[in-house]
């Protein structure tokens, strides 16, 4: 059952995912957030099915707070990251999520250079540890420009698995726009790379941060 619930939570963590090629008429939008700081949120939203987005920053940490429609029913999620391309600690509802990673994740900003990371990691849901310990690893493969509505952005495109052990391998691959510190495209695949799922987000917007 724990192994259940924790596919689940990794399968679907950062949802900031953006489907989109490059074409000829793209170009760097002057409007389109870029660098910002911890006085604001970044918003990305997509239109149907509803989902939004927002990113904000507490004491250097990443915060992911995602608002979707579940089977008409709306539901809330918070994700806390401990690096933008590694599976967060997750709050909902009554249930928490928790990881942590026996290799330093800031080695993860020397992937282009270093071409890999590895770590095995541990995850405690509302407090008790999972048996199961898993494998994760990512690996660079080069800079993708990739669009969110209107807005260009030059991003590291990186293969991430997450093994299982006997419960089997979790693949993705995540496009991360270093400008804004985030992966602004989640896709899930199969080994091949073959794509399985994704979300597509409409647009993208800085907004002051909320007081609440």
């Amino acid at each position: 059952m724990k192994t259940a619930i924790i596919l689940t939570v990794l399968s679907a963590f950062l949802l900031t995912a953006a489907y989109g090629l490059v074409d000829g008429k793209a170009h760097a939008n002057n409007a389109c957030p870029r660098n910002w700081s911890e006085k604001e949120s970044l918003v990305l939203e997509r239109r149907n099915p509803k989902l939004v987005t927002r990113f904000s920053r507490r004491n250097g940490r990443l915060i992911e707070d995602q608002t979707k429609m579940d089977f008409g029913r709306e539901t809330k999620v918070r994700n806390l990251y401990h690096h933008p391309l590694l599976p967060a600690d997750i709050e909902q509802n009554d249930r928490k999520v928790t990881i942590a990673f026996d290799d330093p994740v800031s080695d993860i900003d020397q992937l282009p250079e270093k071409k890999r990371w590895l770590s095995e990691m541990t995850t405690k849901i509302n407090g008790e540890i999972a048996a199961e310990r898993v494998v994760i690893s990512l690996s660079y493969g080069g800079k993708v420009p990739l669009l969110v509505g209107k807005c260009r952005y030059e991003t590291w495109k990186i293969r991430m698995s997450q093994d299982f052990g006997s419960k089997g391998i979790l693949f993705k691959t995540l496009n991360y726009a270093p400008s804004l510190g985030i992966a602004i495209r989640d896709l899930r695949t199969n080994q091949k790379g073959n794509t399985l799922g994704g979300v597509q987000y409409d647009s993208i917007k800085l907004e002051p941060l909320s007081k609440n």
